[in-house]
């Protein structure tokens, strides 16, 4: 759209792209075609397809919404299709914009493009935003030249107004959902914030669009275009990657928030000013995290900005500024300002009991049993102070049962002071309660992950904690087998969320998917770095580029049997190539075994992953098993690829 933009303009134009696709379903009912809606902004796309439902009541129209973890559109379409008596006149796909492998999800769209033709007898229509469309068009081009596509913009006025409204709400859902639950190393992304990276791009996209439109804005609306970017930046430095680029990512953040912090300071926006500096907080606590040798210049940083934070909310937000005064008594804890601490405590513990937060008090008491924990090891006379941590943290604990909401926060937080009582436990050598306490903690904490971990966020610090006096304990008993099984478990954490290259010790295995039997990639390939390696091998074993041998090379222990088996085979089996879904067998051979027995055995394996009923039998000659393996795969609309561990010498040679 370019010339006018008058908002009458706009919304005639808006009207006739709705009559133009109104125009292009219908005629096209009974046969395939690709129609793209543009639109950025989820509030008007809302509205135009109420619109279209609206003037297109007389027909079938179906409506398909795609999870984040869509990576293959053709068999979303088809389960959509088993539970239809009939075929729809037209099929809408919403949720492009949230999917979390885009490349993925378009590349086998891509792929099966002929399959599409020939199955789907109806008009497909994709809702797509700009940085979707990029996406599509680079990785499915063959797809979409043949597609019409539809723009929808807002006008002038409402883009404006979306701003302002959006300003506001992002600095408000920032402060209460990210401090919501004061989660240990929590994000603004971490609890109920899922739609933060859209809110991000549609703040962008607003922006952008009244810049081209030549628009002066005022400072405040620049201030929150630029909070959205740093916001954007701290979202992609959650995902799993190698950890250099998550700093980046996290560096890249507190550039826009400062700029952000700067302007509202001008501007004299003191809640807005507040929420920036509690988000240059958490951007110093995962900095922290991230770059362990440097944690302790973070956390300065961190305790100046929580600190501004709690002076702007103690006049504003009782509420707000007694769940940012918790997070500073944690940076205070993690600095050992045990004076500074403790009268943090003794002031937030009158405040929070008259406000009947029962949160931030259980956090109180659990700083004052840190704080006794502490004097302990600096005095002979320790009973009396070992004592007083245990009665702390049971009131800890006494105080978060009176949570009624959020679950997970609360055995997050249970967790970590069942911690602070095996601490306690531990000093007054009472070892077996201790290993009880510990152990209730660490169930306590696994089932926590399992809530928190959607989009694989989650901040391991409390789990390794938790481990590591458990594996002391064990040590301390001579229980040398359980501590040395810790000792494994600390490795896998730590690998799994990008805190360690590889597990070491031993392979990865890939885990099983909670919704079957089928196992996926394992996240501590994504954490690793891995994850790249994994896509260029699968790049080159695609059809296109005809790498018929790829072999995978380095130093024993580096890592190469764990990105095989855990990253590169649970990943084949979602890819398909030229329309075949992919059969990956993933072999160890040795001298002491006939390799038949181990294709035959994994070829088993398969058939039931697959739901093949025919496939290989072992035969005497290579030969023979080559020609069934070929009869087999070609009967089953599969392709074969073998991947194998090691024991190359021992590979037979006339296996392709």
């Amino acid at each position: 759209m370019v010339g006018n933009y008058s908002d009458d303009v706009i919304m005639a134009d808006n009207d006739r792209a709705v009559k133009v696709l109104t125009r292009a379903i219908r005629t096209g009912i009974g046969k395939f075609s690709l129609n793209l809606a543009r639109c950025n902004y989820s509030q008007l796309r809302e509205s135009i397809l109420d619109r279209f439902h609206q003037e297109n009541s007389s027909f079938d129209l179906e409506e398909l919404t795609l999870s984040p973890q869509a990576t293959r559109l053709f068999e979303e379409i088809e389960t959509v299709l088993r539970h239809r008596e009939k075929t729809p006149s037209a099929l809408i796909i919403l949720g492009l914009e949230q999917v979390e492998s885009l490349e993925t999800l378009f590349s086998n769209f891509n792929q099966v493009r002929t399959q599409f033709q020939n199955s789907f007898q109806f008009p497909l229509l994709l809702w797509v935003t700009d940085e979707v469309l990029v996406s599509l068009r680079q990785n499915a081009p063959d797809f979409v030249s043949g597609g019409k596509s539809f723009s929808f913009h807002w006008t002038t006025t409402e883009l404006s107004d979306f701003l302002h409204k959006a300003a506001d709400e992002l600095f408000r859902a920032v402060l209460q959902n990210g401090a919501i639950g004061f989660l240990p190393y929590t994000s603004i992304n971490s609890t109920k914030l899922a739609d933060y990276r859209r809110r991000y791009q549609e703040i962008a996209s607003a922006w952008q669009e009244l810049e081209r439109r030549q628009i002066e804005l005022e400072q405040k609306l620049r201030a929150s275009y630029i909070f959205a970017q740093g916001g954007d930046c701290y979202d992609r430095s959650l995902k799993p990657q190698p950890i250099e680029m998550r700093v980046e990512l996290v560096k890249q953040a507190i550039e826009k928030y400062q700029e952000s912090l700067v302007i509202c300071q001008t501007i004299a926006e003191k809640t807005a000013e507040g929420t920036l500096d509690y988000c240059l907080s958490l951007c110093h606590h995962r900095l922290a995290l991230l770059e362990s040798s440097k944690a302790r210049e973070h956390w300065q940083e961190e305790e100046k900005y929580l600190s501004n934070a709690c002076q702007i909310f103690d006049n504003k937000d009782a509420e707000i500024a007694a769940k940012l005064r918790n997070e500073l008594g944690g940076v205070l804890q993690n600095l050992e300002k045990w004076p500074e601490l403790s009268q943090l405590a003794a002031d937030s513990i009158a405040l929070d009991s008259q406000l009947q937060n029962p949160l931030p008090l259980a956090q109180d008491y659990s700083f004052q049993a840190k704080i006794a924990l502490e004097k302990a090891k600096e005095t002979k006379e320790k009973q009396e102070e070992i004592l007083e941590a245990r009665k702390a943290a049971s009131l800890a604990l006494q105080a978060l049962k009176r949570l009624k909401r959020s679950p997970e926060i609360q055995r997050w937080h249970t967790a970590r002071y069942l911690l602070l009582l095996a601490q306690a436990k531990k000093h007054l050598e009472k070892w077996q309660l201790a290993i009880k306490t510990l152990k209730r903690a660490l169930q306590t904490i696994e089932d926590a992950r399992d809530k928190l971990a959607a989009h694989d966020h989650y901040e391991p610090a409390l789990h390794i904690e938790i481990l590591e006096e458990l594996q002391e304990v064990f040590f301390h008993q001579r229980q040398y087998e359980e501590a040395f099984q810790k000792k494994q478990e600390i490795l896998l954490v730590k690998g799994q969320n990008g805190l360690l290259a590889f597990v070491g010790a031993s392979s990865l295995r890939p885990p099983v998917s909670p919704t079957g039997g089928e196992e996926i990639p394992d996240r501590a390939i994504d954490a690793s770095g891995r994850q790249q390696d994994v896509e260029e091998i699968i790049r080159r074993l695609s059809p296109r580029n005809q790498k018929k041998l790829t072999i995978v090379l380095g130093p024993s222990g580096v890592g190469k049997t764990s990105m095989l088996e855990a990253g590169l085979v649970p990943q084949l089996r979602q890819e398909i190539f030229e329309g075949l879904k992919i059969m990956p067998l993933f072999l160890r051979l040795s001298k002491t075994r006939d390799w038949r027995e181990e294709i035959q055995q994994e070829l088993e394996k398969e058939r039931k992953l697959f739901n093949i009923h025919a496939l290989v039998h072992a035969e005497s000659e290579n030969t023979g098993i080559n020609a069934a393996v070929d009869r087999d795969v070609e009967e089953n609309s599969c392709k074969l690829i073998i991947c194998y561990n090691d024991g190359l010498t021992n590979f037979p040679k006339k296996i392709s």
